[in-house]
Parts: C-alpha cells; sequence; structure tokens
C-alpha cells in the first residue's frame, strides 16, 4: 500500500526567519495601497467653516467689505473720530437674533464694498447693541436695524430702517457723500428699488 507521509519538524530558527520574511513582505505591499500615503483620509474631516468666516467672508454675500466693529465705548469713540476731516461714518446697530438684521446686514455690507471701491470718503461700521448697552443708550436705539451717521464729530441722522427700505438709506448716505465732494453724484450708488413693505415690526429694544 501506500507509505505513509512523514511531517518534518520545521527548524525553528527557519520558521522564525520565514515568518519575518513574510511579515516584510506584507508590509511592503501595505505600503503600496493608496490609503496607506494618506491615512488623513481615513480621520474624520474637520470643518474650517469657522475659521473662514471670521477671516474670509464668502464672495456670494459681498461680506468681504470693511465693515469694522465696535465692540465698547472707546471703539465707538474712534469710529466717530474718523468722521472728522469731513469724512462720512455709518453706524449699523442691530441684534443677532433679529432676522431683519441679517437680511439689511447683506446689502449694507454691499453697498460698503461698492462705495470703498470707488475712494469715497466713508467708513462702515457696526454695533451689537445688546451685548454694547453702554452705546445703545448713547444713541437711543429702540429699534433695530437702526442707522446712525456722523459727519466732523456731529451726529446727523438717527433712524430705524429694515431691509425693505434699504432705498432710503442708500437715498441719504448719497446725499451726504454729495454734500462732501461738493458734486451731484460723485459716487456711482447702487439701484435700489423700493419693496412692498411686508416685513414684520423690528424688534423693541
Amino acid at each position: 500500500g501506500q507509505q505513509p507521509h512523514y511531517i518534518d519538524v520545521i527548524n525553528p530558527m527557519h520558521f522564525l526567519a520565514l515568518t519575518t520574511l513574510i511579515s516584510q513582505l506584507l508590509a511592503a505591499s501595505f505600503a503600496f495601497l493608496p490609503f496607506a500615503k494618506t491615512p488623513h483620509r481615513l480621520a474624520p474631516k474637520t470643518s474650517n467653516f469657522a475659521l473662514v468666516d471670521r477671516v474670509v467672508a464668502p464672495k456670494s454675500d459681498n461680506s468681504n467689505a470693511k465693515i469694522l466693529s465696535i465692540s465698547d465705548m472707546d471703539t465707538f469713540e474712534e469710529a466717530v473720530g474718523k468722521s472728522q476731516s469731513n469724512r462720512l461714518v455709518v453706524i449699523k446697530a442691530f441684534v443677532p437674533w433679529c432676522r431683519a438684521c441679517k437680511a439689511f446686514d447683506q446689502k449694507f455690507r454691499k453697498l460698503g464694498l461698492d462705495l470703498e471701491s470707488q475712494g469715497a470718503p466713508v467708513t462702515f461700521y457696526e454695533v451689537d447693541v445688546f451685548a454694547v448697552k453702554d452705546v445703545k443708550n448713547l444713541l437711543d436705539i429702540k429699534l433695530a436695524p437702526s442707522i446712525v451717521m456722523y459727519i466732523n464729530g456731529n451726529q446727523i441722522d438717527n433712524f430705524s430702517c429694515g431691509p425693505k427700505k434699504f432705498d432710503q438709506v442708500v437715498e441719504k448716505i448719497s446725499g451726504k457723500l454729495s454734500e462732501l465732494s461738493g458734486a451731484e453724484g460723485a459716487f456711482k450708488m447702487p439701484q435700489v428699488k423700493p419693496e412692498k413693505v411686508v416685513e414684520n415690526n423690528p424688534p423693541d429694544l
């Protein structure tokens, strides 16, 4: 009959060498896999949106205009000081939860960007009057959003105005810039058509 097969006992040194070789071959093969060179792809992606929003705002809402922030009475006084030497300072008063303020903000920044690109003598500011109550009380802000204007350190206008009435803001700023430059229509203003007012009442402050 058939002769029985005998299994040779493997030399332990040979076995160790064989397993080491197999490990090296597997490691070499693993290095060529696509994800091995970029292990970060396997990790959860982290969002940089918060950083981007603070540093470079998206172009779609034109929020990269230089709208300076008033955070306390010192920065408010600095803003008013900017109005010296025949410069118009426009301050937007808002509160964070106001939906009308958010819609207004997009148009406000677009206007600031347009005038900034033309070198107009105007600086745009914004102040959260919920957070900076000293400025709110000083300016007597009752509704949000509101606009306050200064020229040569003097307050020349203070009125509440929602996004549906933004044409009034454009008209007032255009008139003040014409007075400063001594020429009617010295700066090109965006065409804003009056809209039918259907918005809710602005929040009382």
